[in-house]
C-alpha cells in the first residue's frame, strides 16, 4: 500500500506487505484496529491473520547487494521506510509499504565492488510505471556489466539515462525490453560510479512482479536482492516469490476514518522490538487543488498543491491551450510547468494522443499538463507554473489522467497581472567608465536583466564588469533596483562588446523571470529575438555611448614651478579610465613618471619633480582607450604573451628616456609606444610648464585710502605652500608695524589683509618674502577718502638684492589751497571734469574734458 491517506473512491482495499529479518523462519501476525482500539482484523481480510514467511524473503524499494567474493551473508538488519511508524533495530517487520532492507556483513579481502537498486514506487496502479535506478562501482578490471531480469515479463522497460560519475558516457552495450535490462562498459577507471536509470511499466491487470539482477566487474560478481513490484492488488493472499507476506485489507466494511495496522512476530516474538505499526487515514472525499496565490505577476512562478490524494498515487494538473498566450510557440509549452517538487512528468495533449519528453505535435495542442505524485506522509503533491506564458486568466484542472478537454476533481483560476519595469539611468555612458544602473519595478519582480538591441535581436549585458565571471541580473528591493560602479563596456557577454563602441543604442530592462529558464544566471538567454523580447513586459530606453576623454588643467603654480620644487601638482579629467600615466620631461631630457588613480572622472595628485633644469618642461598625461591596453599591446623587448599596461610603459620610459635626449626625442619615444602606435586608441594630452628660479612678486596693494581700512595685498610666486612659507611685513621707516604669515595659496597666487586701524597717515613699505626670494612695495596712507597710489617698482628677485622704489602720490586739494598741477593724467581729467561740471555745461562738459585732456597732458609733461 502507499500509506498515509487512502481514498475509497479510488480503491476498495489496502495491500499490506511485510517481511522480517528473523534468523529462523517465522510466522507474521497482522492486527487491524480502529482509533478506538477495536480489533476488526477478521472482518477486513480473507484468510488467516497469521502467515508463514519463506526462508529467502527479500526487501523491496531500496536494495543492497551480496558480493560473492566475500563471506556469505549473515542475518540482515532491517531499515524501515514509509509513513508514521514505530520500529526496532532487530526483529522489525516491514508493513504497509514500509519496506525492509537487509544489510550484509562482509569480510573484505580486497577492495570490493558495490551495487544497489532503488525503486521509486513498488505499489502501482494497473498499467502504471515506476523508475528503477542501479548504482554500482567499477572494480580493478576497469569494466562492468549490469543485468536485470523481470518475472513475469512486464509491459515495457526503457533506459532513461546512463552516467559515469554523473556524466553521460556511451556504453559498450545498452538494451531493455519486457524481459530485462543489460548494460556494459569497458575502459573505465576502478572506483568509477556507474548509474543506470530505467522505467518499468506493468500490465493492466493485478500482478506481482519480481526484479532480479547481478553486477559483475572482472572476477567479482554481485547478486542484487530481489525486488517485488505489485500492480493493482497483486496476487491476493499469498506469499510472494520474494518472501513477502501480503494481506489485502478490504475497506467496504470499514466505517472508521483511520486504521492502525500492526504486524508482529507470532508466539514468542510479540514484544515492542519485534513489531511495526502504521496509521492509515481513510476518506471518501475527492482530492483538491490549491494555488499559492489566486493572482500572480507575469514573469514569476506560482505553486500548485494537490491535497487529499491517495499516498503514492499520481494526479494530473492541466491548463487548456486556450489559456496560453497566443504568441507562445509550441516548443515553449513544455516550459509552462516546472519540473520541480513532486512533478513526475510534463506533457502535451492533442485530440489524438499525449506527447512527452519535448516532442512537439503537428496537430493542435488542446492542453498542457504535469503529473504529480502524492507524498504518503502528508497526502499532498506540489508543482509550479511559469506565469509569463499564460493569458490574463488561466484555469488549472485536477484530474486522474491527461485529457484533451480538462475536467476532473477540482478547478482553480489564476489571474495573471502584467508587471512593469523602467530604466532611469544611465542615459549617457563613457566607454571604460563605471556607472550606476537604476530603475523601478512593480510588485512581483524579484530581479531584472539588461539587454541591448542589435540587428540580430537583444543581446544580454554582463553586469560584473570583469572578464571571466558572469553576473547578469540586479535584485529588486521594494519597488526599485540599483547597482553602482558597473562597467557595462567590459564583460563576457555579447551586449558588453556592443556597448564598448560609441554610438546610439536601445537598451531594454526585463524581469529575469520573463526570460529565465532555470534559477542560475547561465540560464538567461544571451540573445532574444526582438519580437519575443518586446512581448515580455520590457522597458526600452535610449543610451548614448561616448569615447573617454582626457584633459589637464593648470599644473604647478599657474603652469610654473621653481627649480627648488620637489612635487608638481596636477589635476584634470579622465572619463572612462581608472588610471592615467603622468610623465614630466625636462628641458634637458630628464623624465619623471607617476601612475595616478582617478576618482570618478577627475584626478588630483602630485608628481615627483626630481632634478629638472630651468627652462620649458613638458607634462604628458596618458590613458588607455576602449581596448584597455597601451599602444599595440607590446613593448620593445617585452614578452609577447604579456599585455602592455600603464605600469609597464612607465618602467619602459624611465629606462629609455635619458638625460642625453632633447625634449623632441623624448616626445618621439613616448608617442611611439602610445598614441602613435599601430592600431592604438590611447589618449595623450600635454601641457607646457615653465621651470625658473624661485621668485615672489607683490602685484597689488590697495585700501579705501583711509586709516582704519583693511590693507589688501596680493601677489604671485612659483613656490609651493607645502615646500615654503610666505611672510608679509608692514614697515614704517625702520619700525615693523605688522607682520603675518601666509600658509596656503593656490595656482601660484596669494593674498593677505592687514588691519590699519592703529596706523597713522604716512609712507609705508610692505615686504613679502620666502626663504629664497622677496619683493617689496611702498605706498602712502592718506587722511581723506582718496585712492592710495601704489607704485609697482620691483620685480621678483633673489633674496638680498634691493633697489629703492619710487613712489608717486596724488594729494587731494583743500578748499583753502589754490589748484596745483596734478601729477597724473587721470587726476587732471578728474579735476577738469569737476571744474567744468561746476559750471553746469552738461554734455558740453564731456567734449570740453576731451579737449582739456591734451592740455593737461602737456602740463603734466612739463611739470615732470
Amino acid at each position: 500500500m502507499s500509506g498515509g491517506l487512502v481514498r475509497t473512491a479510488e480503491t476498495d482495499r489496502i495491500p499490506v506487505i511485510a517481511q522480517s529479518n528473523f534468523e529462523d523462519a517465522e510466522q507474521l501476525k497482522l492486527t487491524v484496529e480502529t482509533p478506538a482500539g477495536l480489533d476488526i482484523t477478521d472482518e477486513v481480510i480473507d484468510g488467516p491473520r497469521v502467515r508463514q514467511e519463506t526462508d529467502n524473503g527479500e526487501p523491496a524499494a531500496v536494495q543492497t547487494a551480496t558480493n560473492r567474493a566475500h563471506e556469505p551473508r549473515g542475518p540482515a538488519a532491517t531499515r524501515i521506510h514509509g509513513s508514521t511508524q514505530s520500529k526496532s533495530n532487530h526483529g522489525a517487520t516491514g508493513l504497509a509499504g514500509l519496506h525492509a532492507t537487509p544489510i550484509e556483513t562482509q569480510t573484505q579481502t580486497e577492495t570490493p565492488i558495490e551495487a544497489s537498486r532503488t525503486v521509486t514506487n513498488t505499489n502501482l496502479e494497473q498499467g502504471g510505471s515506476t523508475t528503477v535506478t542501479i548504482t554500482a562501482t567499477v572494480g580493478s578490471a576497469g569494466r562492468i556489466g549490469i543485468s536485470e531480469e523481470f518475472s513475469p515479463a512486464v509491459r515495457s522497460a526503457e533506459i532513461q539515462s546512463l552516467t559515469v560519475n554523473d556524466e553521460s558516457v556511451v556504453p559498450l552495450v545498452a538494451a531493455a525490453d519486457e524481459t530485462g535490462v543489460a548494460v556494459a562498459y569497458q575502459d573505465l577507471t576502478p572506483g568509477d560510479t556507474v548509474t543506470v536509470e530505467y522505467t518499468l511499466g506493468v500490465g493492466d491487470n493485478d500482478q506481482t512482479y519480481e526484479i532480479t539482477g547481478e553486477v559483475s566487474s572482472g572476477s567479482q560478481e554481485i547478486e542484487l536482492e530481489e525486488t517485488t513490484i505489485v500492480a493493482g492488488t497483486g496476487t491476493s493472499g499469498t506469499i510472494s516469490a520474494g518472501g513477502f507476506v501480503r494481506w489485502d485489507v478490504a475497506l467496504d466494511s470499514v466505517e472508521a476514518s483511520a486504521l492502525q495496522i500492526t504486524v508482529t512476530g507470532s508466539d514468542d516474538l510479540q514484544t515492542d522490538d519485534a513489531q511495526v505499526q502504521s496509521t492509515v487515514s481513510i476518506t471518501d472525499g475527492e482530492p483538491s487543488l490549491s494555488l499559492e496565490s489566486a493572482s500572480a505577476s507575469r514573469g514569476t512562478t506560482t505553486g500548485i498543491t494537490v491535497q487529499n490524494g491517495s499516498g503514492g498515487a499520481t494526479y494530473t494538473t492541466a491548463i487548456p491551450a486556450a489559456d496560453i498566450r497566443s504568441q507562445v510557440e509550441k516548443d515553449d509549452y513544455y516550459q509552462i510547468f516546472r519540473n520541480v517538487g513532486d512533478t513526475e512528468q510534463i506533457g502535451l495533449v492533442t485530440d489524438e494522443q499525449t506527447y512527452t519528453d519535448g516532442a512537439v505535435p503537428d496537430e493542435a495542442v488542446r492542453a498542457v499538463y504535469a503529473t504529480v505524485q502524492i507524498d504518503p506522509d502528508d497526502a499532498a503533491g506540489a508543482t509550479e507554473i511559469r506565469t509569463r506564458f499564460l493569458a490574463d486568466t488561466a484555469d488549472v484542472f485536477l484530474s486522474r489522467e491527461p485529457q484533451p478537454t480538462p475536467t476532473g476533481f477540482d478547478t482553480a483560476t489564476l489571474t495573471v497581472m502584467d508587471t512593469s519595469v523602467s530604466l532611469r539611468e544611465p542615459q549617457v555612458y563613457t566607454t571604460g567608465a563605471q556607472t550606476t544602473i537604476a530603475g523601478t519595478a512593480s510588485a512581483g519582480v524579484d530581479a531584472v536583466a539588461l539587454y541591448v538591441r542589435t540587428e540580430r535581436g537583444f543581446e544580454l549585458i554582463d553586469l560584473d564588469g570583469e572578464n571571466g565571471q558572469r553576473d547578469a541580473q540586479i535584485d529588486v528591493s521594494g519597488s526599485s533596483f540599483s547597482a553602482d560602479e558597473i562597467k557595462i563596456s567590459s564583460g563576457d557577454l555579447p551586449g558588453n562588446d556592443i556597448l564598448s563602441l560609441p554610438g546610439q543604442y536601445q537598451v531594454g530592462v526585463v524581469p529575469v523571470a520573463a526570460v529565465q529558464r532555470t534559477t542560475s544566471n547561465e540560464s538567461l538567454p544571451t540573445r532574444v529575438p526582438a519580437p519575443v523580447f518586446l512581448n515580455r513586459n520590457v522597458n526600452t530606453t535610449g543610451l548614448t555611448v561616448r569615447n573617454g576623454n582626457l584633459t589637464l588643467t593648470r599644473a604647478g603654480q599657474n603652469q610654473t614651478i621653481a627649480t627648488t620644487t620637489t612635487d608638481l601638482s596636477v589635476a584634470g579629467q579622465a572619463t572612462g579610465s581608472e588610471q592615467i600615466l603622468v610623465a614630466l620631461v625636462g628641458a634637458r631630457g630628464t623624465i619623471q613618471t607617476e601612475i595616478i588613480s582617478t576618482d570618478g572622472p577627475t584626478f588630483t595628485d602630485t608628481v615627483t619633480v626630481g632634478d629638472v633644469a630651468a627652462g620649458e618642461a613638458t607634462l604628458y598625461a596618458i590613458s588607455t582607450g576602449r581596448d584597455g591596453i597601451v599602444g599595440d599591446g607590446q613593448l620593445p623587448g617585452a614578452d609577447t604573451d604579456t599585455e602592455t599596461t600603464l605600469t609597464g610603459v612607465a618602467a619602459y620610459l624611465n629606462q629609455r628616456v635619458t638625460g642625453g635626449m632633447t625634449p623632441a626625442q623624448a616626445a618621439d619615444v613616448i608617442l611611439s609606444q602610445t598614441r602613435a602606435d599601430v592600431g592604438s586608441d590611447d589618449r595623450v594630452v600635454t601641457e607646457r610648464i615653465q621651470v625658473s628660479q624661485p621668485r615672489i612678486t607683490i602685484t597689488n596693494v590697495t585700501t579705501e585710502g583711509q586709516t582704519g581700512q583693511a590693507l589688501r595685498i596680493r601677489g604671485s610666486t612659483n613656490n609651493r605652500p607645502s615646500e615654503t612659507s610666505l611672510l608679509v611685513t608692514l614697515r614704517q621707516n625702520t619700525e615693523i608695524r605688522q607682520r603675518t604669515q601666509v600658509s596656503s595659496w593656490a595656482a601660484g597666487r596669494w593674498n593677505v589683509s592687514l588691519d590699519t586701524s592703529n596706523l597713522s597717515a604716512g609712507r609705508y613699505v610692505v615686504v613679502a618674502e620666502t626663504i629664497n626670494a622677496d619683493d617689496r612695495q611702498r605706498f602712502r596712507l592718506n587722511t581723506t577718502a582718496q585712492t592710495t597710489t601704489v607704485t609697482m617698482t620691483q620685480s621678483a628677485r633673489p633674496r638680498g638684492v634691493d633697489s629703492a622704489p619710487k613712489t608717486t602720490t596724488v594729494q587731494p586739494p583743500t578748499d583753502s589751497q589754490s589748484p596745483t598741477v596734478p601729477q597724473s593724467v587721470p587726476s587732471i581729467i578728474s579735476l577738469l571734469i569737476t571744474r567744468v561740471n561746476g559750471f553746469g555745461f552738461g554734455i558740453f562738459s564731456y567734449i570740453l574734458s576731451i579737449l582739456l585732456y591734451g592740455v593737461g597732458y602737456r602740463v603734466l609733461t612739463s611739470a615732470t
